[in-house]
């Protein structure tokens, strides 16, 4: 899941322990750190984007992620299919963060685009599967993260004028905060585009 969003986790599992998770530049030592850290930095991710004064898009955006659970299940055969067995219990235990936060990344881009204002109105849908394609309507633009393969996530766009769109955004910002305006600034202009 690392593709849509910026997390390194380095986990060791020596004696079924995790040694520590790292997330935009921080070191945490458990996950009880890491978990408060991935909370505080998507919030102030979220609380540094400047809202629009009014929405320059009519249309209502339909925002659509999987779901925690599916996240959690997809990771779970990803696992298995990397290391020819399944997962152990320690290393669930210390994965599962790491899943956690993949969720709460996705969902803060929700958040983000929200506070900015861009569209009258936000959808927020959580889908059963890790690969949908939605449809646009004259009224609705569709927004989904599809992951048909493992590694291979995309956002995509949809809009009734242009059809489905690979999404792109600057991937290269200095920490989350640097991240969160370049995707909410991508989403703008696909929103002026349309």
């Amino acid at each position: 899941m690392r593709s849509f969003f910026a997390i390194v986790a380095v986990v060791s599992l020596l004696s079924g322990c995790a040694s520590g998770y790292t997330y935009d530049g921080g070191r945490y030592p458990d996950k009880e750190s890491f978990n408060a850290a991935v909370d505080m930095k998507l919030s102030q991710a979220t609380a540094s984007v400047s809202p629009l004064p009014a929405p320059i898009s009519k249309k209502t955006l339909v925002f659509a992620i999987p779901s925690e659970q599916v996240i959690v299940r997809q990771s779970i055969t990803n696992f298995s299919n990397m290391n020819g067995r399944g997962i152990g219990l320690g290393e669930e235990i210390v994965a599962r963060p790491l899943w956690n936060a993949a969720y709460k990344g996705l969902k803060a881009f929700h958040d983000a685009i929200v506070r900015r204002n861009i569209y009258q109105n936000v959808k927020y849908v959580e889908l059963d599967t890790m690969a949908p394609d939605l449809q646009a309507t004259a009224t609705e633009d569709a927004f989904f993260y599809s992951e048909a393969q493992m590694g291979a996530g995309q956002w995509y766009y949809t809009s009734a004028k242009a059809g489905k769109q690979a999404f792109a955004f600057d991937r290269g910002g200095v920490d989350m905060n640097a991240r969160t305006k370049a995707f909410v600034d991508a989403i703008q202009i696909y929103a002026i585009r349309d």
